[in-house]
């Protein structure tokens, strides 16, 4: 069957968006830094140059906020309009059924709303490092922005005797929510996407290369939905600790 994705792509009205976004209204709202609208610096105060970085960080945090909520909104928009997909496989008479429950517009529904969830995936995981990047100007780290840059940061904070700090960045980067959240996030980017139905095919090594074959393996869009809203839950409250702790 083929469908022309383009007939199902809506967006939509702002006066829809708060009761699309429903529970999620007050975390968002928590999750911007206090920024004055009138900002000076004093170039020749000791480590003016941080304050400056500092705010830009902020700054671009809270844009990344809007982005996640406005990504958010897209995603529960078509999510809201049905994806019968808790079923995913039905066996009939020796034959196996991909989909039993869809109707072609759920495969237009279906196409956005896995269009969406991969992009808020990774934006998601965009706000943490922003954290990251700011504890580190903050504090005078200096790492530079290569891989195991969070690890060193991590590192650095329990030489600096930064503890408190530690332990919120720590509890964010190896929650179990988020991990798998970002798990998920690399398979949409370099593996498998898990939005979509595996092709069952597995190889191993067991001595030389064994294959074997089966249903394949899918993650509903309910799970989807699920996995982030919890892990945007739990960020918010370690986001309160990391404003009450830095004072920023």
């Amino acid at each position: 069957m083929t469908i022309d994705i383009a007939d199902y792509l809506t967006v939509p009205e702002k006066s829809e968006w708060e009761s699309i976004i429903g529970e999620l209204n007050d975390i968002f709202d928590c999750l911007f830094f206090e920024q004055k609208n009138h900002i000076s610096f004093d170039i020749l105060k000791r480590d003016a140059d941080r304050e400056i970085e500092i705010d830009h960080l902020k700054s671009e945090f809270n844009n990344r906020v809007s982005d996640l909520l406005s990504n958010y909104v897209l995603v529960k928009h078509f999510y809201n309009k049905g994806i019968p997909d808790e079923e995913w496989f039905r066996k009939e008479k020796g034959k196996v059924i991909f989909y039993p429950n869809f109707q072609p517009e759920h495969f237009g529904y279906q196409h956005w709303f896995n269009f969406y969830i991969e992009s808020l995936y990774s934006r998601f995981i965009g706000l943490i490092d922003s954290l990251f990047h700011i504890v580190n100007i903050k504090y005078k780290i200096d790492e530079e922005t290569k891989p195991g840059f969070r690890r060193k940061v991590l590192k650095m904070l329990l030489q600096l005797d930064e503890n408190e700090v530690y332990k919120v960045m720590n509890d964010i980067n190896n929650n179990i929510i988020i991990k798998k959240l970002n798990a998920i996030r690399n398979n949409f980017i370099h593996n498998q996407k898990p939005s979509e139905i595996s092709s069952g095919v597995r190889r191993f090594k067991e001595g030389n290369i064994k294959t074997k074959v089966g249903l394949g393996d899918y993650t509903t869009s309910t799970e989807l939905l699920n996995i982030f809203q919890n892990s945007i839950k739990y960020f918010k409250t370690e986001f309160e600790k990391f404003n009450l702790i830095t004072k920023i």
